[in-house]
């Protein structure tokens, strides 16, 4: 098992980001700073729903990302799209 430590610290900062992400999101929601437009569709899926902004936003964060990898690997050759 070919085991690359880089690729899996850059996973992990990537995963870190994402919950500062929806962190800052909830705060800024919860202090009635409003929301930015790429918040709008997680925050009222948590209304419509019995969870959280940060759960939501970090769950559509993800779909976003999976959606752009599917994208891209349609598009770009192989090895393009761990450059993401």
């Amino acid at each position: 098992m070919n085991f690359n430590f880089r690729s899996f610290n850059r996973y992990i900062i990537y995963l870190i980001s994402l919950f500062v992400i929806s962190l800052g999101a909830s705060i800024s929601i919860k202090a009635n700073l409003g929301t930015s437009p790429l918040i709008c569709i997680p925050y009222v899926s948590s209304l419509i729903g019995n969870v959280s902004v940060g759960t939501t936003c970090f769950i559509f964060n993800i779909f976003l990302i999976a959606v752009q990898i599917i994208y891209l690997e349609q598009t770009l050759k192989k090895g393009s799209i761990s450059k993401l």
